[in-house]
């Protein structure tokens, strides 16, 4: 950055204004907790009786499976993985105890990125979080400047059109993916305005670590270097070789980023060919994407190797069988078209950056339709966020050409970053004012789980009915086993559906739970639940342990409902009557409320209570034919 720097902003003026905007990011993304930490600690001292209500009382929290926010809670889980870096070395999977080379391989990139601020935070995982949002924020506003200065070659609007773009991503991206015929639907009106306005009003969901805040900035890093090589002056080997490296890693990080960028830089590679780039440029292109096949070749016969069941059953935990075209692709289509007559009418190196934006949006145009070809969908749709994010870059390039348009915010500079800057710092008060109730753990559970931590032998299988609590624990319990996985295990994740299927209907049986009113509760609608908490939390700046609870089991499971097939309700029902018993001895969590859906009493089952506070109550259901030992 230091190269870089003097040449972008020349004056000492320009570039304090730059490092105050990227500081001021920076603590943008670090006020908003420390706000609603001091909230929480003002009313808790204030007004405890009113603080005993809220459901989250305990410390505060900034990720966790039991915040409602979409971004928090994914978040969650994939902290609970950065946290068995801290624990063990490496990211395995917080969930079963399993310690083989799948269960942390396949995903390793994706994780070891954010380990320093694990590092230094000394393991705390809230305050790494939080550090790691403000650099990674600080980053992708750099980059989009770096982006926007090199087609303008003009600082004071670069940075200014920057700053709009970054703390507004959510707003550009979700047109780009919400196009006309959606806005004519019903659920646009009842699921994606209510989005549109939360993402303006909010903070910044594009930024959710360590997927896609972090991994697309490594992406789109990489394509930068990409396009560098082919406006090189020289042959560039080691640069060649380091970003189809980095491309071609992308897959031990995350499947859409690698898809997407290994596919880009091939396809860049033989246009340029063909629109007969010069010849060390070719060159440059053609080394880096050799690498970059190279590498995922390697990973992907790896990846078969070790777990060639685990693509099967990802296509029917999210994804459909069947060859279907996706109409809203087409926007994408259109928008390469545009790029392709820009590229054909300029002159210059600026021609092959309007070549590379041709291809990286029919490249998404090709892979939201891969369905087409392999037969299968796994998402695809994933993929809008790079078209989209590769979209609003260049018609932002193709703006910024506007000469009046910059002339008018050069001497504006100031004025307008500080009324962003001030927007920004308001608009995160307000949404802190309404959801810091939401921020943080039940102090019953809290206590719950430190006991677990002093009491409770390592390696114990712990059971819960309670998805909420399933994915959240490991976040605070260090020395437990589950019988159920979180829904968003990792491509190389030993755990096979049906063996969370089984979980969940040995923990049914093994407890005696009346199957029909634990599905009406915690089961059937869980998508319009999914949707519905988050706007009742948005409503009422508070949500019940029981609201919590919904839509909180694994939603990838919950949704597998192959065609002719019993839906989701008979499986777990002939799941509950068909599967084994729970081997013993093991540990019942059970929460307050809960007792609601146990037809016999753990004692009557076999069990001692051996922790008890006003919301947790824990058994121990002994070994058979042993006394259990004293607790």
């Amino acid at each position: 950055m230091v190269n870089f720097l003097p040449k972008m902003a020349p004056r000492a003026l320009d570039r304090v204004i730059l490092w105050g905007v990227l500081v001021a990011t920076f603590l943008s993304f670090v006020f908003l907790p420390a706000y609603m930490a001091f909230l929480r600690h003002r009313l808790e001292r204030q007004l405890p009786e009113e603080w005993a209500k809220v459901t989250n009382n305990g410390s505060f929290t900034y990720v966790s499976p039991l915040i409602v926010s979409t971004t928090n809670h994914e978040e969650g889980i994939y902290a609970n993985k950065l946290r068995q870096i801290a624990l063990h070395g490496f990211p395995y999977d917080p969930y079963t105890g399993d310690r083989s080379l799948k269960s942390w391989f396949f995903d390793c990139l994706m994780f070891y990125p954010l380990s320093p601020f694990m590092l230094l935070t000394h393991g705390n995982v809230q305050i790494a979080w939080v550090l790691a949002h403000g650099i990674f924020g600080a980053l992708w506003l750099l980059f989009f400047y770096i982006a926007f200065y090199y087609y303008t070659k003009d600082h004071r609007s670069s940075l200014v059109v920057a700053t709009f773009f970054f703390f507004f991503i959510d707003v550009f991206l979700c047109v780009f993916y919400i196009n006309l015929p959606r806005c004519l639907t019903p659920s646009f009106w009842a699921r994606d305005l209510f989005l549109l306005i939360a993402y303006a009003f909010g903070p910044i969901q594009w930024l959710r670590l360590p997927s896609p805040g972090m991994t697309l900035l490594w992406t789109y890093a990489s394509l930068a270097f990409c396009y560098a090589l082919s406006v090189s002056a020289t042959r560039r080997l080691w640069l060649s070789v380091f970003a189809g490296l980095s491309l071609g890693l992308l897959g031990l990080a995350h499947f859409y980023e690698w898809v997407f960028g290994v596919s880009n830089l091939v396809l860049f590679f033989a246009a340029c060919l063909y629109f007969r780039i010069e010849r060390h440029r070719a060159w440059n292109l053609g080394v880096a994407s050799a690498v970059a096949l190279v590498v995922s070749g390697a990973y992907y016969l790896t990846a078969t190797h070790m777990t060639h069941s685990v693509v099967t059953d990802i296509v029917h935990r999210v994804g459909s069988v069947g060859r279907f075209f996706s109409f809203q692709s087409l926007i994408y289509l259109s928008i390469a078209g545009f790029f392709g007559w820009r590229f054909k009418r300029e002159t210059g190196d600026l021609k092959w950056f309007w070549l590379f934006g041709c291809v990286q949006e029919l490249g998404q145009f090709f892979l939201w339709n891969l369905q087409m070809i392999l037969g299968y969908d796994m998402q695809f749709g994933h993929f809008y966020r790079m078209g989209g994010l590769t979209a609003c870059l260049w018609f932002l390039c193709w703006m910024l050409e506007n000469k009046k348009f910059r002339d008018w915010l050069r001497p504006r500079t100031t004025v307008i970053l500080v009324a962003l800057l001030a927007w920004v710092f308001t608009r995160e008060k307000g949404w802190g004012d309404t959801h810091y109730k939401l921020f943080g753990t039940p102090r019953d559970v809290e206590a719950a789980a430190q006991w677990i931590n002093q009491n409770v032998p390592e390696d114990s299988l712990l059971v819960l009915l309670s998805g909420a609590l399933t994915e959240f624990l490991p976040l605070k319990v260090d020395r437990v086993r589950y019988a159920v996985t979180s829904g968003s295990p990792s491509y190389g994740s030993p755990v096979a559906t049906e063996q969370n299927w089984r979980g969940i209907g040995s923990i049914l049986k093994t407890l005696d739970v009346n199957v029909e009113r634990f599905l009406e509760d915690r089961w059937r609608h869980y998508l319009d639940w999914d949707s519905r908490k988050q706007q009742v939390a948005y409503l009422t700046r508070n949500l019940g342990w029981e609201e919590t609870q919904r839509a909180a089991w694994p939603v990838f499971i919950a949704s597998l409902q192959p065609k002719n097939e019993p839906g989701t309700d008979q499986l777990v029902e002939q799941h509950a009557q068909q599967a084994q018993p729970l081997p013993r001895p093991f540990y019942f969590w059970l929460h307050r409320g809960e007792e609601i859906y146990l037809k016999t009493a753990p004692e009557k089952l076999g069990s001692v209570l051996v922790y008890e506070n006003p919301s947790v109550k824990l058994y121990r259901f002994k070994a058979p034919g042993r006394t259990p030992p004293h607790l």
